[in-house]
């Protein structure tokens, strides 16, 4: 992508961003780095692919995203119990 263009499926894009929830947050690039990934690679969510498409470098947004937008709604039948010994000690 040059500097001109905007984003479009295929792009290989490299951004800063901040996911919280109920204010809590929960990952910080400005602090850890920022995160390159290729748009339509699925990499990351289609629904967040498409909020990107069209962006353009320098570009700010502020995405504000119900649960079914994001993850997807609260559903008890998708939590999973597990024992602590199921994981490995690395």
């Amino acid at each position: 992508m040059t500097d001109s263009a905007s984003l479009h499926l295929g792009d290989q894009a490299t951004l800063h961003y901040r996911l919280s929830c109920q204010g809590e947050i929960l990952v910080d690039t400005f602090t850890e780095g920022p995160e390159t990934f290729t748009l339509g690679h699925g990499e990351i969510d289609p629904r967040l692919e498409t909020l990107l498409l069209g962006l353009r470098v320098g570009d700010h947004r502020l995405f504000d995203l119900a649960a079914g937008e994001a993850f997807g709604a609260y559903d008890p039948a998708m939590i999973h119990a597990l024992s602590r010994d199921d994981f490995s000690s690395d």
